[in-house]
């Protein structure tokens, strides 16, 4: 890389930095309940600007662009592989500038990769490029709901925690961030989700908005189970543990507030066969209370199917 590339390079770390920081004044500012929000807001909308006009430009220069989110993959591998989205959600900590970052020049590389293309081979990404951002639609509404799900909790002893998943969200997440701008960070608690609507204007059927849907909550439900079950019931004592598991059985609930009936039923038949198998034991071993906390999200789905306005086109 060279020195202007270099000065490209510690523009955006300074500028997430600055975004960051104001995140974290508002978190604080929620927790005092002191009344400056709109303050930082403007001052937030601000460094937002200067960033879009900063991205901006590396979009319209896709080798330097390249160059840049290279050296970010490069320099911060460790960073993004050891990413962990649920410590993240109550840590906020500075690791995921570089998430932020890699994330908003991905964006154009991909932008700049569809213009390259030609007719037919355009063709084919745009499909797989659907497929990406339907997958990404579904994740924004688990998003939604996960927020208005973790914003009731009333814990006393580790509300402030679970107050920074909104922060954390927002800063990883363009459009739950541009929603968040807009009411100044109060959680919408029956927000609405699109994701059926995304894929109807995309002309898939029922039955593979049905499949697609599925298929990819499953994923997300596999992954937050993995990420609970790495702890033991005495890890429960530690404040900071807890909360993270709280959000992570609050995503769970999300999740499958997507999901139909037969799924959810299928994938509680999996999770207590998998309680009940013998070669399993060992690694159940002392971690009763996180699978009760498993079991407990189950119990959730018909008072938090209530949470969403689902917008879809009549079929």
């Amino acid at each position: 890389m060279n020195k202007d590339e270099y000065k490209i390079v510690s523009q955006l770390v300074d500028i997430e930095n600055k975004i960051k920081n104001l995140y974290y004044q508002l978190y604080k500012l929620e927790l005092t309940k002191i009344s400056e929000t709109d303050k930082i807001i403007l001052e937030l909308k601000k460094y937002l600007q200067i960033e879009k006009d900063i991205y901006d430009e590396l979009e319209q220069n896709p080798d330097l662009n390249n160059n840049i989110l290279n050296y970010f993959t490069k320099n911060y591998k460790k960073d993004f592989e050891e990413f962990d989205f649920f410590k993240q959600l109550i840590t906020f900590d500075d690791s995921i500038i570089v998430i932020r970052i890699i994330a908003k020049l991905s964006k154009n590389y991909i932008a700049g990769l569809g213009k390259l293309l030609s007719n037919q081979d355009y063709s084919i990404f745009s499909s797989i490029d659907d497929s990406f951002k339907t997958k990404r639609n579904i994740l924004l509404d688990i998003m939604r709901c996960f927020l208005s799900i973790v914003e009731s909790k009333t814990e006393l002893n580790i509300k402030e925690l679970l107050k920074k998943s909104k922060y954390t969200i927002s800063y990883l997440y363009p459009e739950i961030e541009e929603e968040m701008i807009n009411t100044s960070f109060k959680i919408n608690y029956n927000p609405y989700i699109s994701y059926k609507m995304f894929c109807q204007f995309n002309g898939w059927p029922k039955e593979i908005i049905n499949t697609t849907t599925n298929l990819y909550c499953s994923e997300y439900y596999v992954s937050t189970i993995n990420s609970m079950l790495q702890y033991t019931d005495a890890d429960l004592i530690d404040k900071t543990i807890k909360s993270e598991l709280i959000v992570s059985q609050s995503f769970l609930r999300a999740i499958f507030i997507l999901l139909d009936d037969e799924t959810i039923m299928e994938l509680n038949s999996d999770l207590h066969d998998m309680i009940d198998d013998e070669n399993i034991q060992e690694i159940l071993q002392n971690k009763e209370k996180i699978v009760d906390m498993i079991i407990n999200a189950y119990r959730k789905v018909k008072k938090d199917r209530a949470i969403p306005k689902i917008i879809s086109l009549k079929l």
